[in-house]
């Protein structure tokens, strides 16, 4: 009898990298590929870690931990914004700017939470910051009142970022739905009352036919520009008809 045992199967292991060939920014790279891909709430170290073929203790030779490497590739997605040169008014160049800057968020949503503080996402974006910096100084704004004016329209910029998934035709249906006025009750109480009360909401009543699915796109640009038209009034640069028309200023 033969005591020749059978041979086991063993599994291949992934191949691994020469040690040290690692670099800060592919494993960033890799990390951008995973959040765009899965989402970040998909993403592990682990994932990351099998995608590069090292180990995840490979990884915090380069990062020191699971955060600092989030923030670092936030810091990268979002830092990667094309700035617009654009001819025009300086309401049209505030316009695109702003545009530039929502649109640049929208697509890197996944990490937009990581960089959340103020001065995070402006300095992960100083590229749009110096931009919006020199915008604001040409309207007559300085220091800090010039800072607060840019602020006004970044802020503006991330709060519709973070609610562009929000705008669907569902959620108008919804509104109709849940409304008594949709379909032809009176809207007396937010919980529903005899359809012969006292209108509580009338103009809500009367507008609901008009809550149409709204164009995103379309309303931001609307609003960004009466935003901007309201910060050069306030800096003092307006015509004697009202219309805004800060002299773009030129550089030396």
């Amino acid at each position: 009898m033969s005591n020749a045992s059978t041979p086991t199967a063993v599994t291949a292991r992934p191949a691994t990298r020469p040690r040290g060939s690692l670099a800060a920014e592919e494993v960033i790279d890799e990390a951008v590929a995973l959040i765009r891909a899965g989402g970040l709430e998909a993403f592990s170290m682990r994932k990351l870690a099998d995608a590069l073929g090292v180990t995840p203790m490979t990884i915090y030779l380069r990062f020191d931990n699971k955060d600092d490497l989030l923030l670092a590739v936030a810091e990268h997605m979002l830092g990667r914004l094309d700035v617009p040169e654009v001819e025009g008014s300086w309401d049209d160049r505030v316009v695109a700017l702003a545009v530039a800057i929502r649109s640049h968020l929208i697509d890197s949503r996944a990490v937009l939470l990581l960089l959340g503080a103020s001065d995070g996402l402006g300095l992960a974006m100083l590229d749009a910051t110096e931009a919006g910096l020199v915008l604001m100084e040409e309207a007559g704004f300085a220091g800090a009142d010039a800072v607060d004016a840019f602020r006004t329209v970044f802020w503006h910029a991330v709060g519709a970022a973070m609610v562009a998934d929000t705008i669907a035709a569902d959620q108008i249906d919804v509104i109709r739905r849940a409304s008594p006025a949709a379909t032809g009750a009176r809207l007396s109480h937010p919980l529903g009352s005899p359809p012969d009360g006292p209108l509580a909401h009338p103009r809500f009543a009367a507008l609901i036919e008009h809550f149409t699915t709204p164009d995103a796109d379309l309303i931001f640009e609307r609003s960004t520009r009466a935003l901007a038209t309201g910060l050069a009034r306030s800096a003092g640069r307006t015509t004697p008809a009202g219309t805004t028309t800060p002299s773009r200023r030129t550089t030396p």
